[in-house]
């Protein structure tokens, strides 16, 4: 057995190309919902790895995957876990900014990758993006502060599906969680946007 762990930008699949193992357009080695690649007892993880054509960036997804690989193969006998839609979320600081996405931030460019109480798929373990089903986007400038925002929701705005923030991030953590929850709004989606502008996280409870 061969477990092939990389951290970086760029994945290097010269090795993985040279024995013929099935790698992905992006680059990466193709992996399905055990990490495994499409020779059998062959396992990749982190950003050398390309799930449903996509490497991440970022360490969280990397986690994921070696927490599923490592239950699997120390357990044989347990029913086995799956990577299925990773945690993309992220709060860090560039250039001296605080940015920050979560959910699936890129659901009206892309279509949504999931809906509450929907998780559909063709293959058992993978999850395949509802390009027909649109969403709405709510989004807030201000060129003054520095401060962008945009967040996703539903055609009918009673659910949270992602977004990203600049400059302000104090909101992050109670709508990632939102979103993971996949609770019904009880407020409209108006609501983040001008309640963060008075408070933020201080309204929290009002949300």
């Amino acid at each position: 057995m061969l477990i092939d762990v990389k951290i970086g930008v760029q994945p290097r699949d010269e090795l993985g190309r040279g024995i013929g193992i099935q790698c992905g357009e992006r680059g990466g080695f193709v992996i399905d919902e055990n990490l495994q690649t499409s020779i059998p007892d062959i396992y990749a993880v982190g950003e050398c790895a390309s799930w449903e054509n996509q490497t991440f960036g970022i360490i969280a997804p990397g986690i994921e995957m070696a927490d599923v690989l490592a239950f699997n193969l120390t357990n044989p006998r347990k029913a086995q876990k799956s990577f299925t839609r990773p945690d993309l979320s992220t709060k860090l600081k560039l250039l001296g900014v605080d940015v920050a996405s979560f959910g699936d931030f890129f659901a009206d460019r892309d279509g949504p990758k999931f809906l509450p109480g929907r998780r559909p798929s063709a293959v058992p373990g993978f999850e395949e993006p509802l390009r027909d089903e649109p969403v709405k986007a709510l989004t807030y400038k201000d060129p003054f502060a520095g401060v962008y925002k945009k967040y996703l929701f539903t055609m009918d705005g009673k659910f949270l599906l992602g977004g990203m923030m600049i400059g302000d991030t104090k909101d992050y953590l109670k709508l990632n969680q939102m979103v993971k929850l996949q609770k019904e709004l009880e407020v409209p989606p108006s609501q983040f946007i001008l309640g963060a502008q008075s408070g933020g996280e201080e309204n929290a409870d009002e949300l």
